[in-house]
Parts: structure tokens; sequence; C-alpha cells
């Protein structure tokens, strides 16, 4: 490592020329908010540069120059997607990087990348001396290809200063409209302007660097051709790409109620949506199903704005099918208006409309619900389907529920009030919520380190980083992920680290880990976090190892498979951790107060568990079944059909784990996770496993993190 910092206390030109006179090798990776981009350096020349902008904007000058064909579009389009390894590479591994004119469009694309670092003011850098690999010739001049664009930067800033900022909206004039054989980079201009874009969204789009999109639109302009309007009202035609209000107001809603763990602040979140979008909102509380209060939310539009608390005794919400059902079921209602007395003296419900009926709260002694009512049906996308979905999300478990079973259909007597009735699973609908949101993972800091390293030292081996990488979940499960993809894996699966890294080469290798170091040492773990995030990679670091150690005992064909499989058991624990950060330390207090296991304690918090979320995740990353078997069965390693052998290798690695090892440790049972049951299916004699358990002791003692 050579030195790290913040661009507000180095000028991005300065940073890039003194990195360029240490004739160092290596690799500067700089952070701006989400984004990052990498610049490649090696003796005073820039060997590569991306982003993961420049690279969209690398593909849409592909397009637009018509040098690949449509079939091959497709292909790099798709590999890019499963790899997320830089178009460069990408084109280059699949040999359509060798013509001039391909090169050119790839060399714009470094310039694009530099002239955006040289834009900006804030973010983190970090510079690593880590082999770059391309051959010696290639790269651009430091001095030279900085000298150029700050020339160009400054005429950026005094075009910008005539013509407006990046917010003025762009249209083509009558005349432009008009205008025949415009030179190719006008043209493209003019037809992006044709959707009434801003600025911004010019240059962001146009298949060329910005600073050559902007020169385009700037002879536009002075040609008769654009019109550049700095408008700061809100115009009709730009009304479309306006944030849904309606929406936003279920977004906000949404976090509140996925991030509260007491169910109060999960009752005002949903009081507050009501209220901005419904005629009525009745907040009922009950005891044994019989209601002793009701909370009446008047809405914006009312002139009593404001709410009242109603006592209302010795009314029986069971008396009603429909709530009965919604009370049985745990299920959200959403249909026609209630026949019902429930709320006579308190409200009067409209003869016509529609209601909605939430579960918030059923403790088995006391009951929380959410009425709201609107005069008026909806058609379309209205507040009651965004209702609904609040339903399903912030429902009570069905071991909470009256009946404790999940919701089942609408009996017959009140099905035709309904105007939406789906039975589905609510865990896996929470669940799934959580797993759309996740992309990647970050890695732990200190295993992105000890790899960079590794790759910056030419005398260390593929089997030396194979040891750094199969320490850190994301970053195994990243490798495999990408060796499967279509650029490498010629049809066949594998769930070996070791193989995915011989299939996958140096070179990308690199371009995954440090493209995964970003997520690292930018956006990871908050500090209030790290404790138990350093808990979770040790914890499946060391299964990992014992779940090796497990296989070779028993004589599996392939142990480092079981190892990449104990690595990855947990990585539902660190999508919940890094995800659902405040109900964490919630999940591990009940966890050792009630001396339950990791699996129930989140089943009775948030209504599914790390091993559905863990499952879910490898599923939707494309990894081997083999591995999305061990992550969805390692708590119940009887109910698998496939794969067997190895889900209770990793089981009992995982057993193991929690015994000798340092990381995570769960509760200690007599039987933890069915020992007894689990070597049994191994078939490891009362001899062999004692060799077993002192072998993996003493590997724990000699392996650590750093």
């Amino acid at each position: 490592m050579i030195f790290s910092g913040e661009l507000d206390h180095f000028n991005s030109a300065d940073l890039l020329m003194i990195l360029g006179q240490m004739e160092k090798e290596g690799h500067l990776t700089v952070s701006f908010g989400k984004e990052a981009l990498f610049v490649g350096i090696r003796d005073g020349r820039i060997i590569t540069a991306y982003s993961f902008p420049s690279d969209e904007k690398i593909f849409r000058s592909l397009v637009w120059r018509r040098l690949l064909d449509k079939g091959q579009l497709t292909a790099v389009s798709k590999i890019k997607e499963e790899t997320g390894l830089p178009l460069k590479h990408v084109l280059e591994a699949m040999q359509l990087a060798g013509s001039s004119s391909i090169q050119k469009v790839l060399e714009q694309g470094m310039r694009e990348v530099l002239f955006q670092f040289l834009l900006s003011t804030r973010g983190h850098f970090h510079f690593s001396d880590v082999l770059i690999g391309e051959s010696p010739g290639e790269g651009l001049s430091i001095q030279g290809v900085i000298l150029d664009l700050l020339h160009r930067l400054d005429e950026w800033n005094d075009t910008l200063h005539q013509i407006g900022p990046v917010s003025s909206n762009v249209t083509p004039t009558a005349e432009g409209r008009e205008a025949l054989d415009l030179p190719p980079d006008i043209q493209a201009v003019m037809d992006l302007a044709q959707e009434s874009r801003t600025l911004g969204q010019i240059l962001e789009l146009a298949p060329m660097p910005s600073f050559m999109a902007l020169q385009a639109v700037t002879q536009a302009r002075d040609s008769g051709w654009l019109d550049i309007r700095n408008d700061q009202t809100k115009s009709l035609c730009s009304s479309h790409v306006q944030p849904d209000p309606l929406y936003e107001r279920f977004h906000q809603s949404f976090e509140k109620i996925v991030l509260s763990l007491d169910v109060e602040p999960k009752v005002a979140a949903v009081a507050a949506f009501c209220q901005e979008n419904f005629d009525q909102t009745l907040i009922i509380r009950a005891k044994h199903g019989v209601m002793n209060m009701v909370t009446q939310f008047f809405s914006r539009e009312n002139s009593q704005e404001g709410k009242m608390d109603v006592p209302v005794p010795n009314r029986n919400l069971l008396d009603s099918p429909v709530f009965s059902w919604v009370l049985d079921s745990g299920s959200p209602f959403v249909g026609k208006i209630l026949v019902t007395n429930l709320f006579e003296g308190i409200v009067e419900l409209p003869d016509t409309g529609q209601c909605g009926i939430i579960p918030l709260e059923n403790n088995g002694n006391s009951q929380i619900l959410a009425f709201v009512t609107s005069a008026e049906e909806s058609m379309g996308v209205s507040p009651f389907h965004y209702l609904e979905l609040i339903g399903w999300l912030v429902s009570p478990t069905p071991e909470n529920t009256l009946s404790g079973q999940q919701p089942g259909p609408l009996p017959p007597e009140i099905e035709n009030l309904a105007s939406l009735a789906v039975p589905r699973t609510l865990a896996r609908d929470k669940a799934n919520v959580i797993v759309k949101a996740i992309e990647d993972l970050p890695p732990m800091p200190r295993v992105v380190i000890k790899a960079l390293d590794i790759l910056g030292d030419p005398t260390t081996s593929m089997a030396d980083l194979a040891d750094a990488l199969g320490k850190d979940p994301s970053l195994v499960a990243r490798i495999i992920r990408v060796s499967n993809s279509a650029l490498f894996s010629r049809g066949k699966h594998i769930a070996n680290l070791n193989v995915a890294l011989a299939r996958l080469g140096q070179k990308a290798a690199r371009s995954i880990v440090l493209i995964t170091s970003a997520n690292s040492m930018f956006s990871s773990v908050k500090q209030s976090s790290a404790m138990f995030a350093q808990d979770l990679w040790q914890h499946s670091m060391e299964c990992g190892l014992a779940s090796r150690c497990v296989a070779r005992a028993v004589g599996y064909q392939d142990p480092e498979a079981a190892m990449a499989a104990g690595v990855l058991h947990d990585i539902g624990k660190l999508a919940i951790l890094l995800r659902l950060p405040e109900q964490y330390p919630a999940i591990r207090r009940k966890q050792a107060v009630a001396q339950l296991v990791s699996t129930e304690a989140e089943r009775q918090i948030m209504g599914f568990d790390h091993s559905m979320i863990g499952e879910m995740l490898l599923k939707k990353w494309g990894l081997p079944e083999s591995l999305v078997r061990c992550a969805q069965y390692h708590h119940k390693p009887f109910l698998v059909k496939e794969d067997s052998l190895l889900v209770s290798i990793v089981v009992y690695g995982n057993i193991l784990s929690h015994m000798f090892g340092s990381g995570l440790a769960d509760v200690k049972q007599n039987n933890p996770l069915g020992m007894v049951d689990v070597l049994s299916q191994l078939q490891l004699s009362a001899k062999d496993n004692q060799a077993l358990v002192e072998e993996i002791k003493e590997v724990f003692k000699n392996t650590d993190l750093e």
C-alpha cells in the first residue's frame, strides 16, 4: 500500500502527476459517493482507466459507430452484466478489441474517466501497488493526457458559463428539426435533444466523451439548431419524469416500517401513510379480539386535521367475518366497503367505495389493526395497492396470528368483497425486499488489503491468492459467480475457488478484487456494526476451514468446494447486518436471553431468517445449486434431498466452528443442530472424529484474518 486520503486535500491533476513521477506500478481507486473509478498506472503512464458510467458510454459508442454486430453486442451486454468486469476486459477476452476503431473508442473511454476525475473536488482515493498486467507499450502519458484534459476542462467551464448549467433544458429549433447532413457528433446530440432532455442528460447519454459532446452541443447552438434555456419552473413536457408523490409517500413509510424494531413506530408510519391518502383512518386496539380503543386520524384535507382517541367498550371484532379472517390469518384485506355496526357512534362509513384492513400486531392477548375507507372506488394503481403492499410487509408472522398458520384463501362469504386476495408466503415476501436491494456485499477490508498485497507481489502464486480470498464470503461468491458466467464457463459450472481462479486467470481476478475493494474501502460496514461484522467474517472463515477438514476426513470428492460452501453458509446474516443494521443487535440479544438458535430469533423479530436470505441471494447471483443448498439447509439438513453429503459436511463444519472457533458464537445446546444425526450421516467413527476435532483445533489456533 502507498497512501490514501480525501480529494479535497489533493488537487486531482496534481495527484495523478505525483503518482506518475513516483514511477510506481499500481491502481488508484477513487470513490464519489456510490460511484467509483479505477486508474492503473505504470512508469509514468496510465495503462487503464474505467468506471461503470464510462463503460456505458463506450458501449453506446460501439452501438452508434456500428463496430459490433447485433449478436456481438447482445453477448457483450450479457457477459458484462454477469461478471461486472470492465468492458475493455470483456472485449479482449471475447477477442473483439483488435481493430483500431475499437481501440480508439476504448481510449476515448479512458479519457472520459480521467476527465470526470479532474471535474471532481470531493471523494476518497486509495493507491495500491498492484501489478497492472497489460503490455509495456500500452497506455497514455500522464503528463500529456493531463495537460490536454486540463485545457478541455477550462473550455468546459467557460462554455457552461456562457450557455448555462447542466440542468438547462435543450430542445431542437424549427431550423434544427429540418437540418440535413449534419456532422455525426452534432447529429448524435440532436437526436438526444428530440426527447426534451437537460444538457446534463445529453452529455451523459452521448456516445462520446462528455467534453466532445459539449463541443457538439455548442456548435449546434451557435448554428441555430438547438435552443438552451435555464428554465427554473417545471415544464409540462418534463412532468413525466417527476417522481410519483404517491410512490414517494409509500417509500418513506416502507423504510420506516422495515427499520423499526418496535410496533409503535410501525403503527405511526402506517397511520401517516393512511392519513395522507384515505378519507378515514382508524387505528383499532383490542384485547382478545374485543375493541377497547379506536384512534381516528382526520385526513389532511379535513379542517379538523389531527387525531382523536375514542374508548369503545365490548365490541367484538370476531363478529365480523372480514375482521375475523384478517385476525386469524394475519393477512391484509382490501375490498368493498363493509356492512358492519362495529363503528356505530364513532364514524359514519360511506355507503359505497373501498376499505382496507391491515393487521399490525397480534401477540395473542392484544391486537392492533388499521382500518381505512375511501368513498370512491379507485381505478388503476391507487393508494389501496400500496396499502396492501404495506400490509404484507408489516403483517404479524404466522406464529403470532390467532391460528398460528399461514394465510389461506378468503372464505366464500367474503370473497366477493375482496378486490385483491392473493395468498402468499409472508416470510419470502419480506425476505425478497432485502434481496432485491442487494447487488453485491462488501468484503472484509483486511482480506482485500491482503489480496492486493499478494497481487502486487510477482513471487506469489494463485494458491496464495486463493488462500487469502477464500476467507471472505462476498469475494468467494463474486469469483465463483464470474467464473460460471458465459465468458468463462463453457457450460460447466464449478463451486471450487481454486478452479474458479485458474479459470479466470490473474488479470480477471485482479479486476474483481479491485472493483470489489471500492465497496470495502468506501461503503462497507457502519461503525456501530463493525464488531458484529468482524465476528461474522471470522466465523465464515472458520466454518470454511472446518468444512474442508471434514470433507477430507469423510473422503468427499472436492474439499475446496466444501470450503467455499462453508464460507458462504451464513452470507444471509451478513446481508441482514448490512441492510438492517438496527435489527441485528436485537436479534443477537433475543438469541442470548431466550437461548435460541439464530434462525429462531430472526424469525421472531423479522418473520424470516438468514438461511432464506442466503438461499435467495445465492440464487440471484447464479451460484451453483450445491452452494445454494448449503446456505438454505445448514440449519435443517434433514430436509435436503440433493447434495445431502455436502450439506452435512457444512453443518458439521459449522458446529465445530461454533464449538472451537473464535468468531460468532451461537447458542450451545446438548445436541446443536442435530449433531448426532449429522455424525451418523457422515459415518465418522469415534476415533476418526476425535482426530478430526484435534486437527480443526490446530487449524483454528494458527489461523486468523490478518
